[in-house]
């Protein structure tokens, strides 16, 4: 089971669901933004079809057991890929 958790208004699940222990997440370091430039175009219903695709990164460190992830976000979905 994942489980949902907020850091600066990213939702993201847990990046070590299997983990035995109690973990507890925290950042570390800054979270990166790329900065291109999206312009909206919009279909007749308003849709916008052509979303931020903006990468967010940060890493995420486990205080319990060590580990640590990096983060991207994209389009709402966040991946994770242990780092430590």
């Amino acid at each position: 089971m994942f489980t949902n958790m907020t850091m600066k208004n990213v939702f993201f699940n847990n990046p070590n669901p299997d983990c035995k222990e109690d973990c507890r997440f925290r950042e570390c370091g800054p979270a990166m933004t790329t900065a291109a430039y999206y312009p909206p175009t919009y279909d007749k219903y308003g849709n916008n079809l052509n979303p931020d695709g903006n990468i967010t990164t940060q890493q995420i460190a486990c205080t319990v057991c060590g580990k640590v992830w990096q983060s991207a976000t994209q389009y709402g979905k966040t991946t994770y890929t242990r780092i430590l």
